[in-house]
């Protein structure tokens, strides 16, 4: 998709974090290799290291709550999603369960999310965190947040929603 056009190619993809082959990586840098292939150039927190263009994957890194965490933060593109084809500043929020901007995560919480490793309903409700890409039980408190938007709270072990929030048990039940 980049290959035929490496200006375009570095427009899109400098500066953000993408995946390949189940790592997410942060590209540096795009530019032509010394065999003349496009080629990203990148970094993975362990070593850097570069990709031909036309191996790159462009399927996204999942959004949603980062899973497996004690940090509650929740990521979501912006209207200005077009601008860079993987996740960057400019085009992702991560919220905090008051709906502030948090600083933006490090490259080892995209691979949570990568993972989609979520614990089980059960497990949130006693021990707190996200349980879907969609849902969190803060620890401390025991409330219930979708998409980082207070939405009800654990009582008696049972997930219980707030007034006017009652067509999310359908998505609650779609859950582990």
């Amino acid at each position: 998709m980049y290959e035929d056009n490496i200006e375009y190619a570095a427009t899109r993809l400098v500066g953000t974090y993408i995946q390949h082959k189940g790592k997410v990586l942060y590209v540096q840098k795009v530019r032509t290799d010394e065999g003349g292939i496009p080629t990203a150039y990148y970094t993975d927190r362990k070593a850097d290291g570069k990709v031909a263009l036309k191996e790159l994957s462009h399927t996204p890194i999942p959004l949603g709550y980062i899973p497996k965490t004690d940090v509650h933060m929740f990521l979501e593109r912006l209207p200005r999603r077009r601008w860079k084809q993987g996740i960057h500043p400019e085009n992702t929020g991560c919220y905090d369960s008051l709906g502030l901007l948090r600083d933006f995560p490090t490259i080892s919480f995209f691979q949570h999310l990568l993972e989609q490793a979520y614990e089980s309903k059960e497990v949130c409700m006693i021990c707190g965190g996200a349980f879907s890409p969609s849902f969190f039980i803060c620890k401390k408190t025991k409330q219930l947040y979708y998409k980082a938007e207070r939405v009800g709270e654990v009582v008696n072990q049972r997930l219980v929603l707030d007034k006017g929030k009652e067509y999310l048990y359908r998505r609650l039940e779609k859950t582990q």
